[in-house]
């Protein structure tokens, strides 16, 4: 986890294959008028993936203990990728410890589905893979696999733009990450 600043406290939420260094570019503009607080997600970062899964509730416990433990009743999230999902999981959950959410690069939790989507779901399959039993942990096993380099680069105009130590200090960290139920 990363710290910096004072004000009032503002959360961020990494993404998936990341960690809280995702947020290493905007902590110090951010610092200049909030508290933010970089938590690393179950199973991400230095955090430990535990060996038999776990739940999106539990996801959402972690955020609200973070909230308790630090003596916060109210704050603000703002949640990339993954992170936005937690993020709207909490708000549903936990509306009283929510000041304001912003979510990047995610989508709404109440979808609408249309037929025409179906065309794009190749686009997506690396989430199906990581959710497989035995196929996801594989896949993820040390960080050093194509795929998830591929899920830090694969979205972007512009794969220059994570330099190629930056991609290994996110895939580094990989932990086994179960699939989520």
């Amino acid at each position: 986890m990363a710290e910096a600043g004072s004000g009032p406290p503002l959360v961020l939420l990494h993404g998936f294959p990341q960690h809280w260094w995702a947020w290493r570019k905007v902590i110090p503009a951010l610092a200049a008028n909030y508290r933010v607080i970089c938590p690393d997600l179950r199973g991400a970062g230095w955090t430990e993936a535990p060996p038999d899964g776990y739940t999106s509730e539990q996801l959402v416990a972690d955020v609200v203990a973070l909230l308790d433990a630090l003596h916060l009743d109210k704050v603000n999230i703002l949640g990339y990728d993954w992170g936005g999902i937690v993020g709207f999981r909490v708000c549903l959950a936990h509306p009283e410890r929510v000041e304001r959410f912003v979510a990047l690069a995610t989508p709404h939790p109440y979808p609408e589905f249309h037929p025409r989507a179906l065309l794009y779901v190749w686009r997506i399959w690396s989430m199906f893979a990581i959710a497989i039993p035995g196929l996801g942990p594989w896949l993820l096993r040390t960080g050093r696999q194509r795929l998830p380099r591929r899920l830090m680069t694969g979205d972007t105009s512009d794969p220059s733009v994570f330099a190629p130590e930056d991609i290994d200090a996110f895939v580094s960290r990989l932990n086994l990450i179960p699939p989520i139920g």
